[in-house]
């Protein structure tokens, strides 16, 4: 069996989306018969984690963890996975154990993952632009060393001069539960956005739109996240706007807690902001996940993973109004078994195993 070595520095979190996202990926490349070395960041620790063992390496600080995996690691491995490193200083040392592992082998195949093209925009503010500059940095002493880039968005044949081939994001079906047995009552009409915020989710414009709709009175909107400066920004919007009886912040929640409310939703809600960080075109985690729980959902921006799906409700990729009583007409009209269709068009095209194998073997 071929080893691999997954490298991120994603913060171990089951209610994180991107955590769960790597699990799955690790999950599938295990499926596909390598032996996985998973790299993350937990309780202060660099982890390395195989199926069978786990190892942990104290860090005086987490941007410390590329370089210290650096000094760590010794195995020769036949296929590394990276994913692009993202936010503070952590792309500063990412170069060192991509050198270090193709010095030991010329051979080793480096599948670079970049989760957002183009993502230049997506972090705000002064400590945003030195990240990136950090990154770029870097890159330009490791990019020699990559095979391929996979990038999910919208992107050319090539980047920074390396083959590149677009893929969208998955789902591991096993691990998320149906929710759509039927169809909710509309008396009460319930939304719900699950993220860690950010100003491009664009729930701001979700909460415009009802604090001028004439059914705000029957509308809930449940935000799930704590994320940051977004957060505060939304309750600010949300008091001025005079829709606190609308709009419910429930903080960072647990699984089970989130399937609990999402049995009582109508429509799920993905990012409707996408147009303001640059990359229009995206393959959000969330939108997989809602189609796998059979809850039809509304997003802005263009998602090649999906081709006018009835469950999904199109809004403009800008700033202008939702009409909120289009939406709820949409639902009304949704067919009685819609649910189960949504769940079984991800099962057949949001597969972790598929989309992998096709990317590291085309």
């Amino acid at each position: 069996m071929k080893k691999l070595l997954f490298l991120t520095h994603i913060t171990k979190d089951s209610s994180n989306g991107v955590w769960k996202k790597v699990q799955a990926q690790a999950n599938a490349l295990h499926e596909l018969g390598y032996l996985v070395d998973l790299v993350y960041y937990d309780a202060g620790s660099l982890v390395i984690e195989s199926h069978n063992k786990k190892i942990a390496y104290p860090l005086l600080h987490r941007y410390f963890l590329f370089y210290i995996l650096s000094r760590k690691i010794n195995c020769i491995y036949d296929v590394v996975y990276f994913r692009k490193p993202h936010g503070g200083l952590y792309p500063l040392f990412s170069f060192m154990p991509i050198n270090k592992i193709r010095k030991a082998n010329v051979l080793t195949k480096v599948f670079f993952e970049i989760p957002t093209y183009p993502y230049k925009n997506e972090s705000e503010g002064f400590l945003g632009y030195i990240s990136y500059l950090s990154y770029k940095l870097s890159l330009c002493l490791f990019k020699k060393n990559i095979s391929k880039i996979l990038y999910i968005g919208e992107g050319p044949e090539k980047i920074y001069g390396i083959k590149a081939q677009k893929m969208n994001n998955g789902v591991d079906e096993s691990r998320v539960k149906f929710l759509g047995s039927h169809k909710r009552d509309v008396t009460r009409f319930t939304f719900a956005g699950i993220a860690n915020l950010m100003y491009w989710h664009g729930y701001d414009r979700l909460i415009n739109a009802i604090a001028e709709s004439e059914y705000r009175d029957i509308i809930s909107f449940y935000i799930v996240g704590d994320t940051e400066p977004e957060y505060s920004r939304l309750k600010k919007l949300v008091h001025d706007k005079g829709v606190e009886n609308q709009v419910h912040f429930l903080g960072r929640m647990e699984d089970d807690e989130i399937n609990k409310l999402l049995e009582e939703v109508n429509v799920c809600v993905d990012a409707l902001g996408r147009h303001r960080s640059g990359n229009n075109n995206n393959s959000s985690i969330k939108s997989k996940e809602y189609a796998a729980m059979g809850i039809p959902f509304i997003k802005s921006h263009v998602d090649d993973a999906f081709d006018n799906e009835f469950f999904i409700y199109q809004v403009n990729a800008d700033e202008s109004n939702i009409n909120i009583s289009e939406i709820i007409l949409w639902y009304k009209k949704l067919p009685t078994d819609f649910a189960r269709k949504e769940r079984n068009f991800a099962i057949d095209n949001f597969s972790w195993t598929k989309i992998l194998k096709n990317a590291l073997n085309s």
